[in-house]
């Protein structure tokens, strides 16, 4: 028989006394305070205790978990056991039941009638804690499995292995136990919620200390539920979960707390910390294409489908008929020319007319062609030559747009995300390790594909801003209303926009996915236009280095563009290889994190 297992179990405890079988911890009142005001008595401290080396079958490790409370208020008292086996190499994460043999390796002792009962992830103390009071012990030892054989043909992977048991002890002033340690609470705790905030300049804050425009966390809505998002310059949005730093950038209509990508921890001294910038808070730390084309609508799309691309036909002073609508029959094509309904000319004396609502064309001239000389014509920015789409075997406009938009086709972008996703092992898809993914809710990713403007919205519109056909985020995150701001929205209206892993029409293989120009114009980039670009770097999501959103922008004459940012929000073409990749992902809703107050150099710790 190989070695035996060895047991090691550490603790991590609140601002009370920790009693156990042969030892006690008591600590100070002021150990490690957090930021909600609100919740009081929420510190952590940590403890290691090491048990006998040579742990054998059978045998129980003694362990007693009590807690007593120190403080002059009665508080509510919780429980979170976290257990983990280590094979002896080492670096292995085993399951906690053997797949040899189904048994489940360690067993833990709990007291019997000891006033503890399970709610979710933790064991809650049935009554509140009167000050000096003590609770009954939630455990008494753990045993490793009578039944479990640790010869090499059954249990033998537990051979010389580890086992870990955290205990997570959180306790709050009672009247305040609706309020345990949640991202969200941390988040929705601080909401300023002014409601004149500029959208198109940034947020700032004053030298007194006040807000202005917005800085701070603030209050919205998606699909008509109040979200909260941080604005500006601030500094208390850090989060470590997955051994991964990221920023807090809001919370979701269904409660989750969507962070993006902020580089990898650092320690220093004994804590962990998130002071990534620049490169290195891209994944990799590495710049792509968001894909690898920009010469059809179609690039675009986190997922695309057919590939339609951009022809130009030198009109010289041909005559042509110019169209609202077609017909198909077959392979033939046959223009609309009932009254109102067509002008012919030629492309240089008719362009701005045809621009109306005209862009159905033959490019024989005729007014009845075959399927390789129909074309929808996008942009009249040149007087010679007609740049259009071809429609060949597509029914109409529309339907191109439908079979541009599938979603049968990863960009670069989700590849390059999704493989980092597994890389990192976020997925739990090496044998018996953490599925970090089971924390995280499948929240929507939007790549929001519809047009604001010009004649790729629709038949009937108008393609006279010459140069550019713009997609909604440019409406609502550039173009300014009657008042002088923006509307930027988090709402996502087409399913097939609506990234996520259960959207079978535009399905995430990870939870993961891109920040949108709608989110980074909440967050406080802004556009070139900004009547406060002197101000400096004002938003906690610039990091120094260029970075690409899921939003599409537009499509010119030559190549599509989607939304990019630094320290304001502007566009790139989508193949162009000079920006980075910052992931987002969405905590499930009631995530709690241990300890920190999100600081860079305390972050919140999500254990």
């Amino acid at each position: 028989m190989k070695r035996r297992p060895i047991i090691a179990i550490g603790a991590i405890f609140a601002i009370i006394a920790i009693v156990g079988a042969s030892w006690a911890i008591s600590q100070d009142l002021t150990t490690i305070n957090n930021n909600l005001a609100t919740a009081g008595y929420q510190t952590t401290f940590t403890e290691e205790f090491s048990s006998p080396a040579n742990w054998i079958t059978c045998q129980t490790v003694p362990k007693t978990i009590a807690v007593t409370n120190n403080s002059d208020v009665d508080v509510a008292v919780r429980i979170k056991l976290d257990e983990d086996w280590i094979a002896a190499d080492g670096t292995t994460h085993l399951p906690l039941t053997s797949a040899a043999s189904g048994f489940t390796m360690a067993l833990i002792n709990f007291t019997s009638n000891s006033g503890w009962t399970q709610d979710g992830a933790y064991y809650v103390y049935d009554i509140d804690l009167a000050p000096n009071a003590t609770t009954s012990s939630l455990m008494t030892g753990v045993t490793l499995n009578c039944d479990a054989n640790l010869s090499e043909d059954a249990d033998g992977a537990y051979a010389g292995a580890e086992y870990h048991l955290k205990a997570t002890i959180q306790t709050i002033q009672a009247d305040k136990k609706s309020e345990w340690r949640t991202l969200y609470n941390a988040i929705a705790s601080q909401v300023n919620a002014p409601s004149n905030i500029n959208f198109t300049q940034k947020a700032l804050k004053t030298s007194d200390s006040l807000v202005a425009n917005g800085n701070g966390v603030n209050k919205y809505t998606e699909n008509g539920a109040d979200v909260y998002y941080y604005r500006g310059e601030i500094d208390d949005n850090n989060v470590i979960w997955a051994d991964i730093c990221w920023k807090i950038v809001r919370t979701t209509g269904t409660g989750g707390v969507k962070m993006i990508y902020n580089g990898e921890p650092t320690t220093v001294g004994a804590t962990r910390q998130c002071n990534a910038t620049g490169i290195d808070t891209q994944i990799n730390a590495a710049a792509y294409s968001f894909n690898a084309d920009t010469k059809s609508p179609a690039d675009v799309g986190y997922m695309y489908g057919a590939r339609i691309t951009y022809q130009k036909l030198y009109a010289d002073n041909r005559i042509f008929t110019f169209s609202n609508d077609v017909s198909k029959n077959g392979n033939i094509y046959t223009l609309d020319t009932s009254p109102g309904q067509s002008i012919s000319g030629t492309w240089a004396n008719e362009r701005l007319n045809s621009a109306v609502r005209y862009h159905y064309f033959c490019t024989d001239g005729a007014t009845s062609c075959d399927n390789t000389k129909i074309g929808y014509i996008y942009h009249y920015g040149f007087s010679d030559p007609i740049t259009y789409l071809p429609v060949d075997g597509y029914t109409d406009i529309e339907a191109m747009k439908d079979a541009m938009f599938m979603n049968t086709n990863d960009s670069i972008a989700k590849s390059t995300i999704e493989s980092w996703f597994e890389t990192r092992n976020l997925d739990g898809h090496i044998s018996g390790s953490r599925n970090y993914e089971d924390e995280l809710e499948d929240a929507v990713f939007c790549n929001d594909r519809s047009y604001y403007s010009g004649a790729l919205k629709g038949k009937d519109e108008s393609g006279l801003d010459l140069y550019w056909v713009y997609h909604g985020a440019y409406g609502r995150n550039f173009v300014e209303n009657a008042q002088g701001n923006v509307e930027p929205s988090l709402d996502c209206t087409n399913p097939r926009d609506s990234f996520r892993v259960s959207n079978s029409v535009a399905r995430l293989k990870h939870k993961i996915g891109l920040v949108t120009a709608d989110e980074l114009t909440l967050a406080g980039i802004t556009t070139w236009s900004d009547a406060n670009y002197s101000a400096g770097h004002t938003s906690y999501i610039y990091s120094g280095y260029n970075s690409r959103s899921a939003s599409p922008i537009g499509y010119s004459s030559l190549n599509v563009v989607h939304a990019v940012w630094d320290d304001e929000l502007f566009d790139t073409y989508v193949n162009y290889e000079g920006y980075g990749l910052r992931p987002m992902v969405s905590l499930k809703a009631g995530t709690e994190f241990a300890f920190g107050t999100g600081l860079k150099t305390d972050p919140y710790i999500v254990p």
